[in-house]
């Protein structure tokens, strides 16, 4: 799932990780700092009060017992809760234990010179500090202990604190890493666009380079010089595919010309008649199919001509009708129109190029519709559109070639096997529907036939509209 997010999302959840990861080693060593700077405090404090103590045992020393038990258990009191005590090497207590906590208290074992422990006692932990004392001539073991309940709460809280944050953070963390993501690859997303509004129809257009001379300036520069590359090998490609065609008109008339006249001539034999006849056939299909050579070479260098005026479509798509009525007959089809005739509609058009356009939808449906069939017509309005649509119930359209069909030179397998054709007829009429700023629409794996649809924009024809304002209309629907 992971790769299938956009980069942006990609980066913010990379960006939430590595910020959490940190946070949590930050977390780690702030709180094993913190937890020294307290055993620190802890032990400076003990520290103070054995050397508070020793004062204590020295100023004792020559006093009798009883003042001494009475000084020493008024400083016990006084300081740590009565959780001390004064000891000889072998264990055996100085004075009395202050305290009952202080007699019940597992105090370490003796040990010469000083150590700082950690002892556990009724459910609490305790800092304990032995140190050795010189007093006279002897030597005492004082021992301190001090709770650390105070020092675990505070710990508890700040590691309480941490794991309350992480939500927060990876939410905050996430929120401003993808913003800044998107911020960050927004000229990618706008190298995208233009790279995806770039087709063999507008080669020539280039990205617009950013000032920054980073990773984006690089990759908006190759992908201008991949453009140039692409429009450079298209032109040699539209060049001499235009340059081929008209080499070739010439030796096909002749060869079309020298057929007719021997077809003509009486004396030939009814097998080289025959064979008359089909080269006759084969130099006119292959006239047409030099003839839309020409045609999209011209449509890919702009070199096509046109003029554009406002049409009504109703009496073209008659006239042509009538036209395919010959063919049509010829197959016993049936051939329907139906036309919207109460919703006036008026589109800029080029004549010559809207009747091709409409002959090559209709005279596909009558080619790959069998004996008997039937074609629909329709024309009719569409919201801000005009409609025309040929529908047939042929052999259809395979499921996922409905794209295709549209391509030079595709044609489907079941197309190939009901008639001969040269895969150009369909992408004529694309590059003429995009002429019209239109959009030719393929309807593709149908139960039974096709349907093709081309969406041309319209304006409608009102009583109070004038010429002017008619063409002002037609001009803002096609930019």
């Amino acid at each position: 799932m992971i790769r299938r997010a956009s980069i942006s999302l990609r980066l913010a959840a990379w960006f939430a990780a590595i910020l959490f990861l940190g946070w949590m080693l930050f977390g780690v060593a702030m709180r094993m700092n913190l937890e020294h700077a307290l055993t620190t405090a802890r032990y400076q404090t003990l520290s103070r009060r054995a050397e508070r103590l020793a004062e204590l045992l020295n100023k004792l020393s020559g006093m009798p017992a009883d003042s001494q038990e009475r000084k020493f258990l008024d400083f016990a009191k006084a300081t740590g809760d009565g959780l001390l005590e004064v000891r000889f090497l072998n264990g055996q207590r100085v004075f009395p234990s202050p305290s009952p906590d202080s007699e019940a208290f597992p105090w370490p074992a003796i040990v010469r010179g000083e150590q700082f422990s950690k002892v556990r006692y009724a459910n609490q932990q305790y800092r304990v500090l032995e140190r050795s004392v010189q007093v006279g001539d002897s030597t005492y073991y004082v021992l301190l202990a001090a709770p650390l309940a105070g020092n675990l709460a505070l710990l508890d809280r700040f590691t309480l604190g941490l794991l309350l944050a992480v939500p927060v953070l990876l939410l905050a963390s996430a929120v401003c890493g993808y913003f800044v993501c998107r911020k960050a690859l927004a000229p990618v997303s706008r190298i995208i666009d233009a790279v995806r509004s770039i087709s063999v129809w507008n080669l020539s257009e280039r990205l617009q380079t950013p000032e920054t001379q980073d990773e984006l300036h690089r990759l908006a520069e190759t992908c201008n010089e991949m453009l140039e590359r692409l429009e450079s090998a298209v032109t040699q490609i539209n060049q001499f595919t235009s340059n081929a065609s008209h080499e070739l008109r010439t030796p096909l008339s002749v060869i079309r010309t020298t057929a007719e006249v021997a077809l003509i001539h009486p004396e030939t034999d009814p097998e080289s008649r025959k064979a008359f006849e089909e080269i006759v056939r084969e130099c006119a299909h292959s006239a047409q199919t030099l003839e839309d050579l020409l045609t999209l070479a011209r449509a890919d260098g702009e070199q096509a001509e046109k003029n554009f005026v406002l049409l009504d479509p109703l009496p073209l798509v008659h006239a042509i009708y009538h036209q395919a009525r010959i063919l049509a007959d010829g197959k016993e089809q049936t051939i329907l129109v139906r036309a919207d005739t109460n919703a006036a509609q008026l589109i800029r058009s080029d004549q010559t190029l809207f009747e091709r356009l409409f002959w090559i939808l209709l005279d596909n449906a009558i080619k790959y519709t069998p004996n008997g069939g039937r074609i629909v017509v329709e024309l009719s309005a569409c919201g801000q559109h005009l409609l025309l649509a040929v529908e047939d119930n042929g052999i259809g359209i395979p499921e996922g070639e409905a794209t295709r069909v549209i391509e030079r030179f595709y044609r489907t397998d079941t197309a190939r096997a009901v008639a001969d054709g040269s895969g150009l007829g369909l992408a004529i009429a694309n590059w003429i529907a995009r002429l019209h700023h239109a959009e030719l629409r393929i309807c593709g794996h149908r139960a039974v036939g096709a349907r093709i649809e081309v969406l041309f924009p319209a304006v409608r024809l009102l009583w109070s509209d004038t010429q002017e304002e008619i063409e002002a209309s037609v001009l803002d629907s096609t930019r």
